[in-house]
């Protein structure tokens, strides 16, 4: 204990292995806002590709990438439009899967470069990419 400040010294307390991983989950809702999300899924059939559009009910927050973030990138992918989105573990992306997301300023695609699953604490991490959209 330091006396002047009655503060317990740190190098004194135990860390256990088996404490609890804290629940992001019940704090980020107040974060979350309802989402859709509509995932594009291209399969071949008969030698011909049939997509098929599968909308996904979630929580979550979408929001562009940090600068420090974007610097960690190659330098050709920072000009990239760059995102992040925080969801519920309730959907299930994979890096390539694209959807689409009507956030309120019209349907934005996205593709799924990386994931990050958090879902012991409650929320799965994805990085994103605006992508184009083939028009056929």
């Amino acid at each position: 204990m330091i006396p002047s400040l009655g503060i317990p010294s740190a190098n004194k307390g135990s860390v256990s292995a088996a404490s609890p991983l804290p629940n992001m989950g019940f704090t980020i809702t107040g974060w979350f806002h309802p989402m859709e999300l509509v995932r594009r899924i291209t399969t071949l059939v008969d030698r011909e590709a049939q997509v098929v559009f599968v909308p996904l009910q979630c929580q979550g927050v979408i929001q562009p990438l940090t600068g420090r973030e974007l610097k960690i990138k190659p330098e050709g992918q920072r000009s990239w439009n760059w995102n992040m989105l925080h969801t519920t573990p309730n959907i299930n992306l994979a890096p390539g899967d694209d959807f689409t997301l009507n956030n309120g300023n019209g349907p934005k695609h996205y593709r799924v470069m990386s994931t990050k699953g958090y879902s012991d604490y409650g929320y799965v991490y994805y990085e994103l990419v605006q992508d184009y959209v083939v028009t056929s």
